[in-house]
């Protein structure tokens, strides 16, 4: 709390002008830094800094399609978080958003998630990590440059972003949001902020594609010479059992 209040005293802004003025804002704060000097022998890992929470970036092994030159972060993924949105402030360098819809997020509400493909002149590309039975998802591509504000529902959205090759470094600011229209009103929206401030991201084992009722997850051969197929954790929510066939002959 008092980390925060301290960053957002010295900060150009602490709240955009676009957000409704009963919207309410969260007490942490992240500060963001990276840098992709030229200069550069080697592509050092980003560093993500938070002044309320642990770092959960790590550099990824191969950068989001574009220049070769760019620093890739945290590879694509959705935050779990109850805000409405999170706005992020460039304050120096520039970053590269790479932004799609998660077709199954509680804030489309039953309604058809926005196809990036109608955006009027917008930066596209193909994801190589989000494919469905139609074939590759297009996602939007987005720079940050000094000055700019992205607004976005992390947990909406598939994102990742990488840092271009730029002699600055580059630092951000963001904030999670709650609009009172979502919360019942300016109060429910104090009281969402409010009870955010415990909050948590989850990292973990995701299974790739649903799996039926009855359907078999995985087998004995699964787990032989270290069991490539199968995801392991150091604080396992289940167990493998042998269990006895009584219909074997």
């Amino acid at each position: 709390g008092d980390a925060a209040a301290r960053v957002l005293a010295e900060a150009p802004i602490s709240e955009p002008a676009f957000l409704p003025r009963d919207a309410a804002h969260g007490t942490p704060a992240w500060l963001f830094v990276g840098s992709n000097s030229p200069s550069d022998s080697a592509a050092a890992p980003s560093r993500k800094r938070k002044t309320a929470a642990n770092s959960d970036a790590a550099p990824a092994s191969d950068p989001p399609r574009g220049s070769r030159s760019a620093l890739a972060g945290r590879t694509e993924h959705t935050d779990h978080v109850a805000c409405s949105g999170t706005w992020h402030h460039q304050l120096s360098g520039r970053k590269t958003w790479y932004l799609r819809p998660f077709d199954r997020a509680s804030a489309w509400r039953g309604d058809p998630p926005p196809d990036v493909g109608t955006a009027r002149r917008a930066r596209l590309e193909f994801s190589s990590s989000g494919e469905d039975e139609r074939g590759p998802r297009r996602r939007l591509v987005i720079e940050t440059q000094e000055g700019d504000v992205l607004a976005v529902d992390t947990g909406a959205w598939w994102h990742e972003t990488a840092l271009p090759s730029s002699p600055s470094m580059s630092a951000s600011l963001a904030r999670e949001f709650f609009l009172a229209e979502e919360h019942g009103g300016a109060a429910g929206a104090e009281d969402a902020a409010r009870r955010a401030e415990a909050f948590t991201n989850v990292d973990g084992l995701y299974a790739k594609r649903f799996v039926a009722a009855g359907e078999i997850v995985c087998t004995q051969e699964d787990f032989e010479d270290g069991g490539p197929n199968v995801g392991r954790s150091g604080n396992p929510n289940c167990a493998v059992a042998e269990i006895d066939d009584e219909d074997e002959d």
